[in-house]
């Protein structure tokens, strides 16, 4: 039997779950439980170093661990698959997220005082704009520093936007209610769309092969999602 040119066998299947490689997202796997198995660590880091030491020694371990280190292991011809989900690469954002956590209420109050619609923009552009530059012109070399604020600034601008609004509504409170559903299923409707539009109806533009995929993808990942969620409560 073969599904999405993977053999079913279950000792390929254990294997690749646990190092993350089994589908693109499950890198969160192995990701998340080195979190976990440091747990201990954490906590004693927020309750003893202060936030404005520990988070930008966070940003420059992540920072070098994903753009300095790779090029150091290459020059010296060592090849290691695994840096995307290595926890030094995705250090900055547990790190504030736990001092967010530990100072919920005061992040919530701060969040409120504040305006991100101009960053969240111009972030949004300079992230697009270099991210295709980046993959279809030339290599963009400082590209992870802009997603890396990119992805700052939309989590922040997101936390605002939710907290300055008292009543998010029946739809983003369905699609909050079952983000992680979500996450983890998308990638099946990821793997059909491409196959029907690509590989069946051999559609050759890009553009048209992402709009498609994004107008069918989305409506029936998230209507999955509700329809598990729905499922699980009964």
């Amino acid at each position: 039997m073969v599904f999405f040119a993977y053999p079913f066998d279950v000792s390929f299947i254990l294997k690749h779950f646990i190092v993350g490689s089994l589908a693109p997202h499950t890198y969160f796997v192995p990701l998340i439980m080195q979190f976990f198995i440091l747990y201990p660590l954490w906590k004693l880091m927020v309750k003893k170093v202060k936030p404005y030491i520990a988070i930008p020694v966070a940003v420059i371990i992540s920072l070098f661990a994903e753009n300095i280190l790779p090029v150091i292991l290459y020059q010296k011809g060592i090849s290691f698959a695994y840096n995307d989900r290595m926890l030094t690469t995705y250090l900055s954002y547990w790190v504030v997220g736990c001092y967010i956590g530990a100072n919920y209420e005061g992040f919530k109050t701060f969040l409120s005082k504040i305006r991100l619609y101009i960053p969240f923009a111009v972030l949004s552009l300079l992230n697009i704009y270099f991210s295709y530059i980046n993959y279809n012109i030339r290599y963009i070399s400082y590209l992870n520093v802009i997603h890396c604020l990119y992805c700052f600034i939309t989590i922040f601008f997101l936390f605002t936007v939710f907290v300055k609004t008292s009543a998010p509504g029946k739809l983003l409170k369905t699609i909050d209610n079952t983000s992680y559903t979500i996450y983890l299923c998308h990638m099946l409707f990821v793997f059909v769309a491409e196959g029907v539009f690509s590989k069946i109806l051999c559609i050759q533009s890009n553009l048209l092969l992402f709009t498609l995929m994004a107008i069918s993808v989305y409506p029936l990942t998230i209507f999955t999602s509700y329809i598990i969620k729905r499922l699980q409560a009964r």
